[in-house]
């Protein structure tokens, strides 16, 4: 998403419009706004930038909060200002796991939008909520196929074919039902 930078803030696209625009009606716009080295980013929106401002150490949110253009109403009738589908840092991944222990909805909302820098789906125990819901399908088949693979490694299958070659295989032994079954409980699938 592209954002603008307002008085140390970042703003969607369209609220940094906004703020532009009501600059412009007011006669205080800069005399060239694409020439961002003639004001301070305190006295006029710069921008926009891709991607959300770039990569951050928590989820951004537009600075307009519930006024954003944007908003997202949550179930109690609060609003936030829009996410900005900004990557996190390693530091970023590890707050919004620490926030989603905490709990809460907006966490909720981290844990779907984040799910793949949360979970790259190459360890099923580490499901970044306990509500599976929040994995998208996508990840919900890559989480169950990993899970189905772990099973099978643990019970010794695939077994290798004859030839020697561990890539080869004469026989994939059934996984029994009940196992597949639970796996889908767990995942509510």
């Amino acid at each position: 998403m592209k954002v603008y930078i307002y008085q140390a803030d970042i703003y969607c696209e369209d609220c940094g419009e906004k703020i532009r625009d009501q600059y412009s009606c007011d006669g205080l716009a800069p005399d060239d706004p694409n020439d961002e080295t003639t004001y301070d980013s305190d006295e006029y929106p710069k921008g926009p930038y891709p991607d959300g401002g770039g990569e951050a150490d928590c989820p951004q949110h537009c600075g307009s909060g519930a006024h954003c253009e944007n908003a997202i109403e949550l179930s109690d009738g609060r609003k936030i200002g829009v996410w900005l589908e900004n990557d996190l840092t390693t530091d970023g991944v590890a707050y919004v796991r620490k926030a989603i222990q905490d709990g809460g909805e907006v966490a909720e909302l981290w844990a779907e939008w984040y799910c793949d820098a949360l979970n790259d789906g190459t360890n099923p125990d580490e499901c970044p909520t306990d509500n599976c819901d929040a994995i998208p399908d996508l990840n919900k088949l890559r989480y169950f196929c990993t899970a189905i693979l772990s099973l099978v490694d643990v019970l010794g299958y695939p077994r290798p074919s004859a030839n020697g070659n561990p890539d080869d295989h004469d026989v994939l032994v059934p996984i029994p039902a009940s196992l597949i079954r639970s796996l889908r409980k767990q995942l509510e699938w």
